[in-house]
């Protein structure tokens, strides 16, 4: 597969996570989006990626999910996010806010690797997308935000500014360093 045809397959998989996930856990199926999101991880590594990418890929996704899981769950506990009932105690993330970190890292170094370009691209991505995201799934009911709505927007802008450059830089990190 060439290197174009694998950002395409990453990039349709990257966009098809977030309504896999977020339309299950609007309509109170919590686990329904992780198992939708299952193939699509399996599909980047082994489809995607080649077999010596892998482990670093696998680190990187890791390291995305903790990230997420406590970045969200701060979130949660600090009530600027507030999930619906979750099968995991209260404030831990959801398990279907962690299968969208994992799925966002698969995009990285494939059909988000643009953003590694420039400096401030990660900064911006961050600064819109991370709101935006949580905005759309407040308005499809999977999430709720603070009722005053700025101080979770500014919240999630603040902690996708950070996630986002620090996932990017270590998405160029080579093998032996991550």
């Amino acid at each position: 597969m060439t290197i174009r045809t694998r950002k395409i397959v990453n990039f349709i998989s990257f966009y098809l996570a977030w309504p896999l996930c977020v339309l299950p856990a609007a309509k109170g199926m919590l686990l329904l989006g992780p198992l939708l999101c299952l193939p699509l991880i399996l599909i980047h590594f082994f489809v995607i990626c080649e077999a010596r990418e892998r482990a670093q890929e696998f680190r990187l996704m890791i390291f995305a999910t903790l990230l997420g899981f406590i970045l969200d769950s701060t979130l949660w506990k600090l009530k600027l996010v507030i999930y619906s009932p979750s099968p995991w105690p209260q404030p831990f993330a959801p398990l279907w806010i962690l299968a969208l970190w994992a799925t966002f890292a698969n995009a990285f170094r494939y059909s988000l690797a643009w953003l590694s370009r420039n400096p401030m691209f990660p900064i911006l991505f961050g600064a819109i997308g991370g709101p935006l995201g949580f905005f759309a799934a407040k308005n499809l009911g999977a999430l709720s935000l603070d009722p005053r709505l700025w101080p979770s927007l500014l919240a999630l802008s603040i902690s996708w500014c950070v996630a986002v450059p620090v996932l990017a830089r270590i998405a160029l990190f080579p093998k032996r360093n991550f």
